[in-house]
């Protein structure tokens, strides 16, 4: 029951990116909640699952998408990772960690399209970078306040 919180913002994240992507694009760049969902989780886990909870997200990103299983999963680990190691309990040190995870699930669609015949540039990857930024600023103080209720304390670490 611990994870109630999680599943529950993932599943939004997930239905509100697939609802309301049109109106969260500009161009070819999205916006992606489903990212900004998942490093939520990643700063509330412990350190060791937090790979783990954004390789789950991101699987579930790829089943509902049109890509193959799997790509934006191992994009959405390793951003988890890097959030993981960025713990921080302040709320600047978030918007690095969010950042600098964003940077890596662009650059994962940019490489994924690179193989497709309807993947993204360049220039869209690095505005759905941007966007996805903005949109997590924008949704972090909200989130910031209530990471209590989402955080998860393991005792053997």
């Amino acid at each position: 029951m611990r994870f109630l919180p999680h599943i529950f913002l993932t599943y939004l994240a997930v239905g509100l990116h697939l609802g309301l992507g049109a109106l969260l694009s500009v161009g070819s760049a999205v916006a992606h909640l489903p990212w900004i969902a998942a490093a939520f989780i990643a700063m509330t886990v412990p350190p060791a699952s937090a790979p783990l909870a954004a390789l789950i997200v991101g699987l579930l990103v790829d089943c509902v998408g049109t890509g193959a299983i799997g790509v934006n999963a191992v994009g959405y680990a390793l951003a988890g990772l890097v959030v993981s190691r960025m713990r921080t309990t302040r709320f600047e040190g978030w918007l690095i960690a969010l950042s600098a995870g964003a940077v890596i699930v662009g650059a994962n669609l940019w490489l994924n399209g690179l193989f497709r015949a309807d993947g993204k540039s360049l220039l869209g990857a690095l505005g759905t970078i941007l966007l996805t930024i903005l949109l997590g600023a924008a949704l972090s103080w909200p989130l910031w306040k209530v990471r209590r209720r989402f955080l998860i304390n393991d005792s053997r670490m």
